[in-house]
């Protein structure tokens, strides 16, 4: 029998640096997703993807921001 699965995902960039508003209303959130992702494929333990891991290895970053004058609309439909 082959099955066919949907998946739905809500991605929106926030600015880390410097850190706005949506980013501290969501940093436990984003935490958690990292934290089970690292304990689960990387089999951290629990204590290892720590707040201050995370934001050493993904949020803070030596990239400089680059504003382009591109637009980019992307439309996905999920069926439920």
């Amino acid at each position: 029998m082959h099955e066919t699965w949907h998946v739905c995902v809500q991605l929106k960039l926030v600015r880390s640096h410097p850190r706005s508003h949506q980013f501290d209303e969501t940093f436990s959130a984003s935490h958690a997703v990292y934290h089970k992702y690292q304990t689960v494929v990387h089999d951290d333990p629990p204590s290892k993807p720590n707040e201050r891991q995370y934001t050493n290895f993904l949020v803070d970053s030596p990239l400089i921001e680059v504003v382009l004058s591109v637009y980019c609309v992307v439309s996905v439909h999920c069926d439920r």
